[in-house]
């Protein structure tokens, strides 16, 4: 009772859930893993539940983690997304690899578990998105049967907002866990604990000497992982 006004020989618990929680919200938080760096840029592996600009960010944790407040992100994953993002560290690298998105130089891989299964194992998706082009790549990598769900690899041409995530909806097949686009069908899926979707890798021409490739892979993050077991995707 937050009124009541404790006496002598009063005794007090707290909880242990409450106390684990206290010393979680005070720790300072794990470092952001990098997956590759030079003095130009570096890829950094995105946690979920995280932002990548703004308060609180992925950004703002490099910065500090690196002691470089010069660090900016180049494009974005949504907060539940995980995995690679690319980040420079001057301006005109910014500029250099926002030029090379926009020229579609960037190969941006994800990884997906949906429900259903695509109706061929190898899917290309044209459909546009908020009056834009959008260009999606599906292929299987694995099913399952009983609740029935696949486990994809998505490449995209363009980076319309939601791009993934809608065209798999538009598909019948919505990303597990993805609170905005998908009614879960089957009380299977409640447990998932956030949307299934994992920037995998990038591959890029390094902007400072185009002659030279920049391949990044992140790994899948454990709750990835668990996901795929739990409904024997893996």
């Amino acid at each position: 009772m937050a009124k009541h006004r404790l006496q002598l020989r009063d005794v007090v618990e707290v909880p242990r859930a409450a106390l684990a929680a206290l010393r979680t919200r005070d720790a300072p938080p794990p470092p952001v893993r990098i997956l590759y760096q030079d003095d130009a840029l570096l890829v950094a592996d995105k946690p979920p539940a995280l932002l990548t600009t703004g308060a609180r960010s992925l950004e703002t944790r490099l910065r500090a983690q690196l002691q470089d407040p010069a660090l900016t992100a180049v494009h974005r994953l949504d907060k539940d997304t995980s995995g690679c993002v690319l980040f420079a560290k001057t301006p005109d690298v910014r500029a250099a690899l926002v030029a090379l998105f926009e020229q579609s130089a960037v190969s941006k891989v994800y990884r997906v578990i949906c429900s259903g299964r695509l109706p061929e194992p190898v899917l290309d998706v044209s459909r546009p998105l908020d009056h834009l082009p959008a260009v999606s790549h599906f292929r299987t990598l694995s099913t399952s049967a009983r609740p029935a769900c696949s486990h994809l690899a998505a490449a995209i041409e363009t980076g319309r907002t939601h791009q993934i995530r809608l065209h798999l909806q538009q598909l019948g097949c919505p990303v597990l866990g993805d609170r905005q686009h998908f009614s879960s069908v089957s009380a299977a899926f409640r447990s998932v604990p956030r949307q299934m979707l994992h920037a995998y890798s990038l591959r890029f021409p390094h902007p400072l000497d185009p002659a030279r490739t920049v391949a990044v892979t992140a790994p899948l993050p454990r709750d990835f992982l668990a996901t795929l077991r739990a409904f024997r995707l893996s």
